[in-house]
């Protein structure tokens, strides 16, 4: 029972998928008689198919069939003018309709007629008069074939346009693959990977300009960037010699630019001998592999060196012995050496190397392949300047990278000072030429001369490191003191200022260099916070540059140095007195000690940022903003004093000597604040301005972002020099000036 179920919904969902397959095809009938055509076409209908194409003229068969593109022909064998046999070759012959289903009718008993109709490729016959029972399967089968034919070619498009798409990933990694190894080859010389491209592109332009076989052109254009591979086995004593080439080296290194020279017959013969290694070597690596495009490597990079007279080396070939490959390249690889500047040679006109490459005309070259040279030139130059552009383009964009600020253009010849620090550094070791350094910003220069100096300490790291920041502080320190950075603004240095006793302050390169030695108390020390103790000072500087405040405020002690002004943190917006506008960063509320006087004063953004990377949103009332857990600062800041060399105070009287102390520091700071800004004080200032009062506050004081910006400091610090919100139009024009 359950088999004969099975059946039936087996036939019945059989029927289903083949009467949707009849009422979506397109069935054309082929006949010269009008009664076969209306007898089959009432078939078909009754069978469920509703398009039905007839056609009478045999002549017009192929016409019709190309406008309608059926899926399935009955076609006449028997008719005038235009035999059923000669359309069906046509059809068969057409790449468009040769997989169509074709079911001949025929009223021919004999059975060769059926034969050569299915020799023709017919897919059926079906022998007149015409049946209904054997029609509509018949072509229900040939709908069927049509049917999977169809699927079969979409799967194969689709196969193929996937080998396609791989083919081509895989083409790029290859050719990615021979740039990367091609560059391993050149940059032990100091050379950039583009030699070995322009010499890629131009083997191809002389490989198809002679002609030769198009695969063979591209292989020569994909691998000749690996002629040079095997310079990974010359000795690092001949290849990369510093300094000016001995006769013998230089000889060795025209080898690939000078022309018409024997460059190694006066060559030492051991060092002759590693030389002539480096395409024997450059064959080896390349020489296991049997695919061709390995092979044409391999052949190039043993066999460019060779000569048209056989002077070459290392097989010393001569005339067509050497491989078209190795001529081709040869041309290219002396080309391009000749035409672009190289450390020891400048960079030659393209008239000269032309002459100078037809001087080697049967020497050197083949002439046939230099011929083809010559007859490119347009298209080589066009090379050459894609790639100076490409060049160019890589300056401009490492000029212009985010950050970085361009030096005065004359400062090399002005600045001997600086110039000679920085060439005592360079005396270390190999380092970029001081002209090249001046177009880069001068911190940016720092960095690299601190970060260069501890990966090429050696053996003795720590003390090379220790010596680069010697020289990074000394180099800082005279930039500020030259007002180096051009593109802050100046202001007429602060006059010596003496206390009671005839002590000066600190320098401003005392302060600079100040701040630059917090990097080196990156040790926690016993703070009630988890910070560094150079976080504190680098903090304390921004405070007493920002607000010029007493330095009892920052550096508090539970037993010992009681301040004489308390600050604490309000970080809501709303003034805490609940009297004036709104703060977008929050409020400072200043308590004097003894006095008991209190006021507040709105933070900028400098400071609320500092300020909260130490503390959170809520605060213990009635606390210093810092709070040291250490007994004795004084002792701190002489530390800090002694990593930045800074030389110790001298009485002018007596010219005793004796440490800075954090008094010291804080008159500093406050001298420098208050000079530009006699009128500044711990309160807010208003004034008005157009019948509009305005509040602006000395820790916007151009000279505090002089100070600040001109030593290595936090982003946060970049925020003075925008203005902040609510600031009067005489700030604005201040900074806008600045």
């Amino acid at each position: 029972m359950v088999p004969s179920a099975f059946n039936t919904i087996t036939t019945a969902i059989d029927q289903l998928s083949g009467n949707t397959l009849l009422q979506s095809s397109t069935v054309m009938v082929i006949d010269d008689e009008p009664t076969i055509l209306a007898v089959v076409g009432k078939y078909l209908k009754e069978a469920g198919i509703s398009r039905i194409v007839t056609c009478t003229d045999p002549s017009m068969a192929l016409e019709h069939i190309a406008q309608v593109q059926p899926d399935v022909i009955l076609l006449d064998i028997l008719m005038p003018e235009v035999d059923g046999i000669t359309i069906l070759r046509s059809i068969r012959g057409d790449r468009d309709t040769r997989t169509l289903p074709v079911i001949i009718l025929t009223a021919d008993t004999d059975h060769e007629t059926s034969l050569e109709a299915f020799e023709c490729g017919a897919t059926d016959c079906l022998h007149k008069p015409v049946d209904s029972v054997e029609l509509v399967p018949r072509v229900r089968n040939a709908l069927r074939i049509k049917q999977q034919q169809d699927e079969i070619r979409h799967y194969t498009a689709t196969l193929e346009e996937q080998v396609n798409a791989k083919t081509a990933e895989l083409q790029q990694a290859q050719s990615e693959l021979i740039y990367c190894l091609a560059k391993v080859g050149e940059y032990r010389d100091n050379e950039t990977g583009r030699h070995a491209m322009r010499v890629g592109q131009f083997s191809g332009i002389i490989a198809r300009e002679l002609g030769i076989d198009q695969e063979l052109a591209d292989y020569i254009e994909r691998t000749a960037p690996l002629h040079d591979i095997g310079k990974i086995g010359i000795p690092d004593a001949i290849l990369l010699k510093p300094g000016k080439l001995s006769a013998e080296e230089y000889e060795y290194m025209q080898t690939h630019v000078r022309i018409g020279k024997n460059a190694l017959d006066s060559s030492p013969k051991a060092d002759l001998r590693h030389i002539r290694d480096h395409a024997r070597l450059g064959s080896l690596i390349l020489g296991g592999c049997r695919s061709k495009l390995i092979e044409v490597a391999c052949s190039i990079s043993l066999t460019h060196h060779e000569h048209w007279d056989g002077s070459g080396y290392p097989l010393a070939l001569a005339g067509e012995d050497i491989p078209i490959e190795g001529r081709i390249v040869a041309v290219a690889d002396v080309f391009d050496a000749l035409s672009t500047k190289r450390p020891y040679k400048p960079a030659y006109p393209f008239d000269k190397c032309i002459a100078i490459m037809e001087d080697e005309r049967g020497k050197h070259f083949d002439p046939w392949v230099l011929d083809a040279f010559l007859r490119r030139r347009d298209d080589i130059l066009k090379v050459q300047m894609e790639y100076e552009v490409l060049q160019e383009a890589d300056r401009g964009r490492r000029r212009a990278e985010p950050g970085r600020k361009q030096m005065p253009t004359a400062w090399s010849r002005t600045c001997k000072e600086y110039r000679g620090t920085v060439t005592k550094w360079l005396a270390w070791g190999r380092g970029p030429d001081v002209d090249q350094i001046g177009r880069a910003d001068i911190r940016d220069f720092l960095d690299w001369v601190h970060e260069k100096a501890a990966a090429d300490g050696g053996s003795n790291a720590g003390r090379t490191a220790n010596k680069s920041r010697e020289n990074l502080r000394a180099i800082l320190s005279w930039a500020w003191e030259q007002d180096f950075l051009e593109k802050l603004p100046r202001f007429p240095k602060p006059k010596p200022q003496r206390d009671v006793a005839g002590r000066h302050y600190l320098t401003k390169a005392d302060l600079n260099a100040l701040y630059f030695a917090t990097y080196e108390l990156e040790r926690p020390r016993g703070w009630r916070h988890s910070l560094t103790v150079g976080h504190y000072w680098r903090a304390a500087l921004v405070v007493f540059f920002n607000y010029g405040v007493d330095t009892g405020t920052v550096f508090k002690t539970a037993a010992f140095h009681e301040p004489i002004l308390w600050r604490h943190v309000c970080w809501r917006p709303e003034p805490p007195n609940g009297q004036g506008k709104a703060s977008r960063y929050g409020w400072l509320y200043y308590r004097r000690v003894k006095t008991k006087k209190q006021f507040y004063r709105p933070m900028s953004r400098v400071v609320q940022v500092h300020l909260k990377s130490f503390y959170s949103d809520m605060i213990e009332p009635d606390q210093p903003v810092f709070h040291c857990g250490s007994s004795r600062p004084n002792a701190q800041f002489q530390q800090l004093c002694a990593l930045a060399g800074v030389k110790p105070k001298q009485d002018v009287e007596t010219g005793e000597e004796k440490p800075w102390v954090l008094k010291d520091l804080r008159k500093t700071c406050a001298t420098y604040y208050d000079e530009h800004m006699p009128e500044s004080s711990i309160e807010i200032l208003g004034h008005s301005v157009g019948g509009v009062t305005y509040r602006h506050y000395a820790h916007r004081d151009p000279l505090a972002y002089k100070a600040i910006m001109s030593m290595p400091q936090p982003t946060a610090f970049t925020a003075l020099v925008h203005g902040f919100d609510g600031e009067c139009p005489c700030c604005r024009r201040k900074f806008r000036q600045a």
